[in-house]
């Protein structure tokens, strides 16, 4: 058995976790189906600010398998199907908008007292909307833009958008919890197969999609 140390174990999480976030705001923007799975999922990452570990930002492990499986066919090298790229891309995008963010200390504050006026909405259907705004006026200036590709018709409807860009917040998060673990672009490829070996360790890999 490979000897995965913590801090590896905690970069493969965080990494699924990007990749899963960007996939399910592919899916709903392909979709229009508005799956509160995903959505709790996400909004549990984004209020989880202060975590001692990457596994306290997940509500369940099971959350982050598609994501998992989606990055070990990436770095096994093997192929699974026409959205691959446009997902690749778009994660190695949140990536770098997540360094960008941790570089701006007043954006990140914004971001924050955002996410706590979420957090205690007295509404539970303003959250999204919240959220959304947040995205638009804090991380899409900062940039690069996450371009999601998905059918027009779908990403006319704001509530769709709403989700969407919800989904992305927590992929960004992910990302700036990465670089908190550790994580480094150089380390995508030279630890590769280390990071493979987590990835295949992590709770409910077995049998993932």
């Amino acid at each position: 058995m490979t000897d995965i140390n913590t801090a590896t174990r905690q970069q493969a999480m965080a990494l699924a976790g990007i990749a899963q976030f960007v996939l399910d705001a592919h899916r709903l923007a392909d979709s229009g189906r508005l799956d509160r799975v995903p959505l709790a999922a996400a909004l549990h990452v984004i209020f989880t600010t202060n975590p001692d570990r990457a596994e306290d930002v997940f509500s369940d492990p099971a959350v982050i398998r598609d994501g998992a499986a989606f990055l070990r066919r990436q770095f096994g090298r093997q192929t699974g199907g026409g959205d691959d790229a446009p997902t690749a891309r778009a994660i190695g995008l949140v990536v770098r908008l997540g360094k960008r963010l941790l570089g701006r200390d007043e954006a990140l504050s914004r971001l924050s007292g955002a996410i706590g006026r979420a957090k205690f909405a007295d509404d539970d259907r303003q959250i999204p909307g919240i959220l959304d705004q947040a995205y638009r006026d804090i991380l899409s200036p900062i940039g690069p833009r996450i371009m999601v590709r998905g059918n027009p018709e779908h990403l006319q409807n704001t509530e769709v958008t709403e989700h969407v860009r919800v989904l992305l917040m927590a992929a960004v998060r992910c990302a700036v919890l990465w670089y908190h673990c550790g994580g480094r672009l150089w380390r995508l490829l030279v630890f590769r197969k280390r990071l493979l070996a987590a990835l295949d360790d992590l709770p409910g890999a077995a049998g993932a999609a």
